[in-house]
């Protein structure tokens, strides 16, 4: 059933490449937000961001450790705030994509109640689309990409639920096992008949399932996109599979997400258990968190990758990351 959506790293790439089969031959391709279709209904976008005082952070810090510590199946949303320290734009925040999109159509359609009929401007029609200012591929997993993976290493965190189409969770070392890609990745592929994975090193050309023209390494299928297009089918089996850890689940932390597209933004009301948001913005529910803290991910997870396991991302020159004792 399908639902709709409204330094050196070899040592992780290898293992990724052994996990997932080998990666496909390389292909450049056009901006992600540039592919998406034309689609109005975004939502809200451009609330202010907000940070607690550097009291209430380190308390919040405090108390999150505090409830991960305790947690026996914790399970982690993300949302594309874990990826803008590393240089992908948000699509909801005070500049981002969605939000810049608005801002043009909105002066878009008041050029056209002021002036009827006339054409649009050069400058409209460059920036209908606002483009990625970064290349997806050049971009490296952030700190919180890191904590996760470790986390998930050392036994601590049972699964992770993105919303994101980079992949710098896998990126990081996380097992693909252990995560559901929600709105599909922009550098996977997925064998048509038998349904393997396999992880480019360049994101693809193509979204909304289709054929890339790479044939599956394991039985010779045909290989298609996994990315989304607006009010394109969610796999059953990526929202089943983070349904039902959400069930088991006795503590979800959202990370970087404002907890607008369904039916992610729900998933956290499944559990029994605590609900944790870490977010510079507002979401719908705040009301409904035992803990909401306003701070950037990345200081957030540094402060519990401490607390919890005294431990801080450290990288050496010529050395891969790995986290190492806390020097203080």
């Amino acid at each position: 059933m399908l639902r709709s959506l409204v330094g050196s790293e070899m040592c992780i790439r290898d293992s990724i490449n052994a996990e997932y089969g080998g990666c496909c031959q390389n292909e450049m391709s056009e901006g992600y937000a540039d592919r998406l279709k034309h689609y109005p209904n975004k939502g809200v976008c451009g609330l202010p961001e907000t940070r607690d005082t550097a009291r209430k952070l380190s308390v919040g810090i405090s108390r999150l450790a505090e409830l991960i510590r305790a947690a026996n199946h914790l399970v982690v949303l993300t949302g594309a705030g874990i990826s803008t320290s590393a240089g992908i734009p948000d699509f909801r925040g005070p500049t981002g994509i969605w939000t810049q999109q608005q801002e043009i159509e909105k002066a878009t359609r008041a050029r056209k109640r002021k002036h009827p009929g006339a054409a649009p401007t050069a400058t409209e029609q460059e920036q209908q689309q606002p483009g990625d200012p970064v290349e997806f591929a050049a971009a490296q997993p952030s700190l919180t990409h890191y904590a996760l993976a470790e986390m998930s290493r050392r036994g601590k965190l049972k699964f992770v639920v993105t919303q994101n189409v980079d992949k710098l969770h896998q990126q990081s070392g996380l097992p693909r096992a252990e995560m559901a890609v929600l709105h599909g990745c922009i550098f996977e592929e997925q064998c048509e008949d038998c349904s393997h994975l396999v992880l480019r090193e360049q994101e693809g050309s193509s979204i909304s399932f289709q054929p890339t023209g790479n044939r599956c390494p394991e039985c010779g299928g045909v290989l298609r996109d996994t990315l989304l297009d607006w009010e394109d089918p969610l796999p059953d089996h990526q929202l089943s599979v983070s349904e039902q850890h959400c069930h088991q689940a006795d503590l979800v932390v959202t990370l970087g997400t404002s907890l607008r597209i369904e039916p992610a933004a729900s998933l956290p009301q499944l559990s029994a258990g605590k609900f944790v948001v870490v977010n510079l913005q507002e979401t719908p529910y705040d009301g409904l968190a035992q803990l909401v803290i306003r701070g950037l991910v990345d200081d957030v997870m540094s402060g519990v990758m401490q607390k919890v396991f005294g431990c801080e991302l450290s990288q050496e020159p010529g050395k891969p990351m790995e986290w190492k004792p806390c020097t203080n």
